[in-house]
């Protein structure tokens, strides 16, 4: 009955949703499979978890940015607005790393170079 319900609405009810959900967990569990073993299911999932992790990687560089700037600010020192996003070394340094920079650079571009590992011949 909620198929046939289903199949027929013009645009789905919030409500339609909801049972297909229901209905569809509850096949799933007598069969023993689950949303990963339909492939379409498997790779939309796939990507909604790529981009909440690329999101979230923006969002905490954006943040780890701004304590940088604030940090050269407090200091009296000038940084551009996007600064230091995008830099050699950002991304991949810790947050000691950032805070030891910021601490003890003279100018963004010092900042800068204390990011970029030292090569050891």
């Amino acid at each position: 009955e909620d198929i046939h319900r289903a199949l027929n609405e013009e645009t789905l009810s919030l409500r339609t949703v909801a049972i297909l959900e229901r209905l569809g967990a509850a096949l799933g569990e007598r069969e023993g499979t689950g949303p990963d073993d339909d492939p379409l299911l498997r790779s939309l999932r796939q990507q909604a978890r790529e981009e909440a992790r690329e999101e979230a990687l923006a969002v905490e560089l954006e943040r780890r940015a701004a304590l940088v700037r604030r940090q050269l600010a407090a200091r009296g020192l000038d940084a551009p607005e996007d600064f230091p996003l995008g830099q050699p070394g950002f991304a991949e340094a810790t947050l000691e790393a950032l805070v030891e920079a910021a601490l003890s650079c003279k100018d963004a571009a010092d900042f800068l170079a204390r990011l970029v590992p030292k090569r050891t011949p």
